[in-house]
């Protein structure tokens, strides 16, 4: 850094300015940025979107974004569905990891104001973790059993 002649503000060189360290743009922490990783390596091919790696990292990685206790979300995904991804349950009126009824998942899709898929397992996955973070936990049979626990 250079001073100017009879002045006190500095005047910047170029190897000052080259010095100058822009701060990392990303605000997200690196536990954010670590479940992010882990989604997409368990998630990588569409062969692998249905595996239990996948929707574990689905499901630690919503759980995160919406602050629902992993370990609940887990545990009810596990009663549900033993964390498969495209499975029928309630004589075919269950669809997921979570099992959800079709007229339940429209109904919480509506209130969460994006339009989701009911057969694609990250949607699903997603709107099931945002509704225990809202209070709609009493819709799963396998909450009451976990949370006796």
């Amino acid at each position: 850094m250079l001073f100017s002649v009879g002045t006190t503000t500095p005047t910047l060189t170029h190897a000052d300015i080259a010095a100058v360290v822009i701060p990392d743009k990303e605000t997200k922490s690196q536990e954010v940025r670590a479940l992010e990783e882990k989604k997409r390596k368990a998630c990588a091919d569409e062969a692998e979107k249905h595996s239990k790696e996948c929707v574990t990292a689905l499901i630690e990685t919503y759980a995160h974004e919406f602050e629902v206790p992993k370990k609940l979300a887990l545990d009810i995904a596990m009663c549900e569905s033993s964390l498969r991804a495209n499975v029928y349950g309630d004589n075919g009126r269950a669809f997921g990891t979570f099992q959800f009824h079709r007229p339940t998942f429209d109904e919480f899709a509506k209130k969460f104001g994006e339009e989701l898929d009911y057969y694609d397992n990250e949607d699903s996955i997603k709107l099931a973790i945002w509704a225990l973070a809202n209070d709609k936990e009493h819709h799963w049979t396998c909450y009451r059993k976990v949370a006796m626990k």
